[in-house]
């Protein structure tokens, strides 16, 4: 019922760094963090089994801004992915190890390619493997000061202004002495990996490379697939709010489903997907709310459920929802159990019928 727990110490919290991040591993867990060492900051992994913490890799993490990382286990292998930056550009890295042996683990290997901006990296297992979801930003070349690339067929190429000496902007970058502004766009790709962390195939794209992704959550589906759910932004310029989508990738690769919120409650904030639910924050009260179908995606309309009150589900088993809500300083646990929703009503009869 979630009314005890055994806390476990795993290490000293340095600096204003996130939490851990954990994934089951047989009658264990294991967990990776991000810590400072000497040389910077460092992914280290662990294994606990019980009350005993077992450190295994210790892996290099850039001095970037980000924080992210992620880690997931199929069957005796697990992998952690995080990001890092090289020559101004963001890539992520991975590291495969064995799940019952953590300090068995190979080293950093770079999974997106170097003319790549990509960040954000989340894993889900699959069957032999994983599948590594990850955000990529690029440049809009569509702007009016920007210098113009070629025309398409049948248009006026406008005529051509002097450029200033020494000019050396690529087609498309922005001269901010003119009043442009630069505006990034930003897609997701997926890479399927082996149990070791190796690429089995290209990247594959599964949103538009001129949307606007500001957030996502990624789990498994049933028979093998992915699900995906992400908040696209309506506008590019950092206004917030924007359209929650869905997208169900097959085992073989290729979007079988989608999903597009079209509630009217305003939401804000990343979309949570757990085992058979999916949450979104909401502007003003609890977080709508809605199960999940066999696919993946959502099989009822997503409500707000004021029993969430402020509330934020982190973990689901079949009807129960493990709850935290923050209390002052601390942060208060419970389990809800849902029960199935109630018919809408039928609609009233016309005058007349």
């Amino acid at each position: 019922d979630g009314s005890t727990g055994t806390p476990i110490r795993l290490s000293r919290s340095r600096g204003d760094l996130d939490p851990p991040v954990v994934a089951a591993a047989g009658t264990g867990f294991v967990v990776a963090l991000i810590e400072p060492n000497a040389g910077g900051r460092a992914v280290r992994v662990a294994r606990v089994d019980g009350d005993k913490v077992a450190w295994g890799a210790e892996l290099r993490e850039s001095n970037d801004e980000s924080l992210a990382l992620d880690i997931a286990v199929t069957g005796d292998r697990g992998l952690v992915a995080w990001d890092a930056i090289e020559d101004e550009r963001s890539y992520v890295a991975v590291s495969g190890f064995k799940a019952a042996n953590v300090g068995d683990a190979t080293g950093a290997r770079r999974l997106t390619p170097k003319t790549t901006d990509a960040e954000a990296p989340r894993i889900v297992s699959r069957p032999g493997g994983f599948y590594v979801v990850y955000l990529v930003r690029g440049q809009e070349s569509a702007r009016e000061a920007a210098r113009p690339s070629e025309a398409a067929p049948g248009v006026d190429k406008p005529k051509k202004k002097k450029e200033p000496k020494g000019d050396k902007r690529a087609p498309g970058e922005v001269d901010e002495t003119r009043g442009g502004e630069a505006v990034t766009s930003a897609w997701l790709e997926v890479v399927l990996v082996d149990a070791s962390g190796a690429p089995s195939g290209d990247p594959l794209r599964v949103t538009p490379d001129d949307g606007h992704v500001i957030s996502f959550d990624a789990a498994p589906a049933a028979d093998g697939g992915l699900v995906l759910a992400y908040r696209d932004e309506d506008s590019p310029t950092g206004a917030g709010g924007g359209m929650v989508k869905m997208i169900r990738i097959a085992a073989g690769g290729g979007i079988s489903g989608s999903h597009q919120s079209d509630e009217g409650t305003p939401s804000d904030g990343a979309p949570t997907l757990l085992p058979g639910w999916v949450a979104i924050p909401t502007l003003r009260g609890a977080d709508l709310l809605a199960r999940l179908g066999n696919d993946g995606l959502p099989s009822e309309p997503l409500l707000a459920d004021p029993s969430l009150g402020r509330g934020e589900p982190i973990a689901a088993r079949g009807d129960q929802l493990l709850v935290a809500e923050p209390e002052g300083k601390a942060m208060r646990l419970r389990v809800l159990s849902c029960g199935e929703r109630p018919a809408p009503p039928s609609p009233a009869p016309e005058f007349g019928e």
